[in-house]
């Protein structure tokens, strides 16, 4: 509890700093300690500063800001350096002037300690403050809650330790073995671990005594640290047979528990530690399992039986595609010698389309088969899914303008995206093509020198899906 007062004299000293044109200039506090003080009653307006000997500690003011247009803030910062000193009462003034007392403030008794630097700050509010003082400045600018700002940064360091480690991860040590002369206690070697996001080390050999088993040893994790101490990671170890969970205890420090062992009832021990950092990163053979999960594709450089390198592309671990380098044979046993060859792969990673295209040493490219045929028909199997389709039909003369309807000797699934034709015969005949189902075309043909309509072999591309 406290209480406030702006004494009468500072009404006299506003005054007169008023018909002077001049602002007030408040400018010091002073901290006092004032025998038998009784914060339950109003402090007299009639107060001045206290007597000389009950000073204990006075200080230029720091920092002065506004609050809004009727509040003005005064602070200071006291040093950590300063010698201690015991203060309940704090008046502020202008040192300059006599008989200029603008607030007093009765309050608990408090210690400035060693080392600790204190910083405190008097609100002052009547009609027309911040005029009065001439303070344009807010208080917000300055007045700064650095306790809120560090545990902020704190906070966000853990947050980002927990999206690269997740809730534990033992990176190193914390083995747990049992004592070669006393069966009742166990030995947790040093080490380093992450827990919900805090990083701990053991820098010793830990000694948890265990009189009742089974039981499960547990590590409890927590940040804390005073005033006049670095804040720091703390854990200690828990042997229980409960179910813990992350809590926060009473004084509001948030605990993070991770399980480190199981004593069984014959002693012996099951590691429950769940394993993590760099090295169990690198040792896992498959550590990034989330790419199969959203369908993304796995690159993988490896070498073939004689030792030949080859990229192969996976997905959901199946092969989809495959180039070979150097002298290795594709898959299809072919191209022995280029110095590339691509095979592909259908969903379940049984060979496809092999040797879609190699490269010769002499840097000529060839493209081989990438589909199937069936008579005059050859389609192609593009790696988005879609088919590519060409074949060869005729155009009738007799069909005029109405073109000639052609069934496709192959239906596609959904639709035909698009069709394009040209002349497949010796001649130069102008040509077109429209869709009109999933497996239906009709075709025109006509001589250019005189438009008319005549017989004419024709050549279809067919895109669709």
């Amino acid at each position: 509890m406290s209480q406030t007062a702006i004494p009468l004299e500072f009404e006299q000293y506003l005054q007169n700093k008023v018909s002077l044109k001049q602002p007030t200039d408040l400018n010091e506090i002073i901290f006092a300690m004032i025998p038998d003080l009784d914060l339950s009653q109003p402090i007299d307006r009639t107060v001045s500063l206290p007597p000389l000997e009950q000073w204990v500690f006075q200080q230029d003011v720091d920092q002065i800001g506004k609050s809004g247009s009727n509040a003005v803030v005064y602070s200071v910062v006291i040093p950590g350096s300063t010698e201690p000193f015991t203060f309940n009462a704090m008046f502020l003034r202008d040192k300059n002037v006599p008989n200029s007392c603008g607030m007093v403030v009765y309050k608990a008794t408090e210690t400035k300690e060693t080392g600790m630097a204190l910083t405190k700050s008097m609100l002052m509010q009547f009609d027309g403050a911040a005029a009065a003082a001439n303070v344009t400045i807010d208080a917000a600018t300055w007045q700064i809650d650095y306790q809120a700002r560090l545990k902020g940064m704190d906070e966000d360091h853990r947050l980002s330790c927990l999206d690269n480690y997740g809730h534990t991860a033992f990176v190193d040590g914390f083995d747990v073995t049992r004592h070669e002369i006393d069966q009742t206690k166990y030995l947790i070697a040093p080490g380093v671990a992450y827990v919900g996001g805090l990083r701990i080390q053991n820098a010793l050999s830990t000694v948890q005594t265990v009189d009742s088993k089974p039981t499960t040893l547990w590590v409890d994790v927590y940040r804390d640290g005073t005033a006049l101490s670095k804040h720091e990671n703390l854990f200690q170890i828990v042997a229980t047979t409960d179910d813990l969970v992350d809590y926060t205890d009473s004084e509001n420090r948030p605990h993070y528990v991770a399980k480190l062992a199981r004593i069984e009832a014959d002693g012996s021990i099951l590691d429950l530690r769940v394993k993590g950092g760099l090295a169990e990163h690198v040792a896992d053979s498959d550590p990034h399992p989330q790419y199969f999960k959203n369908g993304k594709e796995e690159l993988r450089l490896e070498s073939d039986a004689v030792g030949n390198p080859r990229i192969i592309a996976s997905k959901a671990g199946k092969k989809r595609w495959a180039i070979y380098l150097g002298d290795g044979a594709a898959e299809s046993g072919n191209n022995i010698g280029s110095d590339l060859s691509f095979d592909s792969f259908d969903d379940t990673g049984n060979l496809l389309h092999p040797s879609v295209f190699s490269v010769t040493r002499a840097g000529k490219v060839k493209i081989n088969s990438y589909g199937a045929s069936q008579g005059s028909m050859t389609w192609f199997n593009l790696p988005d899914g879609k088919i590519l389709l060409m074949f060869d039909t005729g155009y009738q003369a007799i069909h005029g303008a109405a073109g000639t309807t052609v069934t496709i000797p192959f239906t596609f699934p959904n639709r035909i995206i698009n069709a394009q034709s040209c002349d497949g015969g010796g001649g130069c005949h102008a040509t077109a093509v429209t869709p009109i189902s999933s497996n239906q075309i009709i075709v025109w043909g006509k001589w250019p020198g005189d438009g008319a309509y005549r017989d004419t072999n024709i050549r279809v591309w067919i895109l669709g899906e």
